[in-house]
């Protein structure tokens, strides 16, 4: 597959075309054909280098990431191939306290698709079945890929005190730790209506 790597911490030069294996998904895992991946702060971070961080290389950026199913594992049976969806980029191991609890931004094993591992600046991504989310008929492939992390922000903002004013950061984990005040929520708020009918499909 193609893809844009970086090798080496940097500015936007250190970015560079690469040609790649195809990723290899799991039993539980979807490959997904990224039709759209959008642009996210993290990404600027991430490559700039975080202290204390240590990064795959080569890596591939792309928290946010739209597409089309191309294969599923064994084990996922809610998304098939050529389903239309989005990614949320949270990866949580899903058995822990926390996950349980329905805080799995609070998981000790907590990572961002495109933080610690490969995102969607690619041909190809695989991610865990249980971050597919079918994409809304009426979001254009752009409009989709600029929904998941800045959306799952303000989402979990209410159950994780983490997240409020004040409260200590937790090193690494870059989306534990914004406030509700800021102006995700606001996105959220205003996107509600053209989610509902779909977020309601999902959970039947």
């Amino acid at each position: 597959m193609k893809a844009i790597i970086f090798e080496q911490h940097g500015g936007a030069e250190v970015l560079k075309p690469a040609n790649l294996p195809d990723p290899q998904i799991k039993a539980d895992e979807a490959l997904i054909e990224v039709r759209a991946c959008a642009l996210n702060h993290l990404d600027v971070w991430v490559r700039n280098g975080l202290p204390g961080i240590k990064f795959p290389s080569p890596h591939i950026l792309g928290n946010d990431i739209a597409g089309v199913v191309r294969e599923v594992g064994e084990l996922v049976s809610w998304a098939r191939p050529g389903d239309e969806v989005m990614v949320q980029p949270g990866v949580a191991c899903g058995h822990c306290a926390e996950c349980l609890a329905g805080h799995d931004n609070m998981c000790d094993e907590y990572d961002i698709i495109g933080y610690r591992r490969d995102g969607g600046y690619a041909e190809l991504v695989a991610v865990p079945g249980v971050n597919v989310i079918p994409k809304p008929k009426n979001l254009s492939w752009a409009e989709a890929a600029a929904l998941p992390l800045t959306g799952r922000v303000p989402a979990r903002r209410g159950a994780s005190p983490a997240a409020r004013p004040g409260a200590r950061r937790r090193r690494g984990r870059p989306d534990r730790d914004r406030p509700l005040h800021r102006r995700p929520a606001v996105t959220a708020l205003q996107l509600r209506p053209c989610l509902r009918s779909s977020i309601r499909a999902f959970a039947c």
